[in-house]
């Protein structure tokens, strides 16, 4: 993948979305009355992070694993999900190990909700309950996402094998996957039951998210990354359009039921966002793709995982009423920044690299050497 295919800017995207979300988890912060109303209203709805990675991620897994899961060889279906494994699971049993020590939620009693946090799959069990068990609250998403990991190499190789599903086919069908997600949520805004807010982090009703960010990550493949001629200013006003669009959204929220917005309602908005700044062709994402920006959006991962631990933990260090609401949470995100980048440094990357070099040579090892006698077929390379 060259420089210009790196997508640099969505990385630098992650992590405005990871601080998004950080921002309505800094106690009392996104609600306080000293704070101007639109301001609040945008903090509040900080939450639409979740769906925007969801979308991104679909979109960036199908960019990147097109060619090997739309044909996969011998090996390639088990590296996709080790590289998986190595990216989301280090970082989570090590907030796992913290959890044990500094719970914020009471730890599951049974074998199966010790094993479903283990196994990342603690919500694929209904549960009429507020959010189903977890140690770490933030983690459902990721729940959500081993599930959508699954999914893709069918999605893709379906894909693959209809070559009538052409771009409008393939839009329709996301399309499809989003209203349907959509209506159910606002269905149950008049149908309110135990298990209403279950659907709200179930990874069947999320899969909808997933879908058009693979739709759009195929259509990317297919245009080979092209889009029309356009000078530099007319693709910033583009980007800057996209970023309206996501305004405008959060502008009228308040006219519709937190269910609906917590579920569905930003995706169409976010997925205009991922389209235009994935073709890196303005200012402001060139501006994103900075390596500030991307540093930071590379290490979002750890920041969305530890930065609820960090803000219960510095919660009684730096009170509200003692410090002011702009000293407290600009505090608390320093604190979880910092965190967060000596996880990244010192357990993501180093774990990660570490796993999927044990991948490869567990590949290596299964290359047997030629027999005399014996006609054995030329082994692949092996690739992670």
């Amino acid at each position: 993948m060259d420089a210009r295919r790196r997508l640099d800017a969505l990385t630098g995207l992650r992590f405005l979305a990871a601080a998004a979300v950080a921002v309505v988890h800094i106690p009392g912060f996104a609600h306080d009355p000293s704070l101007p109303p639109t301001a609040r209203r945008f903090m509040a709805e900080g939450f639409a992070g979740v769906p925007f990675f969801f979308v991104l991620s679909g979109f960036v897994l199908a960019y990147s694993y097109h060619q090997r899961l739309a044909r996969p060889a011998r090996g390639d279906l088990g590296r996709f999900l080790l590289a998986r494994f190595a990216r989301i699971w280090p970082v989570y049993l090590l907030t796992l190990a913290v959890l044990a020590v500094l719970p914020l939620v009471p730890p599951p009693t049974t074998g199966w909700g010790v094993g479903a946090n283990l196994l990342l799959v603690q919500v694929w069990t209904p549960a009429p309950s507020p959010y189903p068990p977890g140690m770490n609250p933030t983690a459902w998403s990721l729940s959500d996402e081993v599930f959508f990991y699954l999914c893709l190499p069918a999605f893709v190789w379906t894909a693959a094998k209809l070559p009538g599903l052409r771009r409008r086919r393939l839009w329709a069908l996301a399309g499809a996957a989003w209203a349907a997600e959509f209506g159910l949520m606002y269905w149950q805004c008049s149908n309110v039951n135990p298990w209403t807010q279950y659907l709200m982090v179930c990874p069947l009703v999320r899969l909808a998210e997933f879908i058009v960010g693979v739709a759009l990550g195929l259509d990317y493949v297919r245009s080979g990354g092209d889009a029309p001629a356009a000078g530099r200013w007319r693709w910033t006003g583009l980007e800057l359009a996209a970023l309206v669009a996501v305004g405008v959204a959060v502008g009228y929220s308040n006219r519709l039921p937190l269910l609906v917005r917590l579920v569905g309602y930003y995706t169409p908005a976010f997925a205009l966002v991922v389209a235009v700044f994935a073709r890196q062709r303005g200012h402001l994402s060139r501006l994103l793709a900075g390596r500030v920006p991307v540093f930071l959006g590379e290490s979002s991962y750890s920041f969305y995982l530890t930065h609820t631990i960090v803000f219960t933990q510095l919660d009684s260090w730096l009170p509200l009423a003692e410090v002011g609401v702009f000293a407290q949470a600009g505090g608390f995100l320093a604190a979880a920044l910092v965190v967060s980048m000596a996880v990244y440094r010192l357990v993501e990357v180093p774990a990660r690299n570490w796993l999927v070099g044990l991948g490869r040579r567990a590949g290596k090892r299964n290359l047997r050497p030629h027999r005399p006698g014996r006609v054995v077929p030329a082994a692949k390379p092996v690739e992670v």
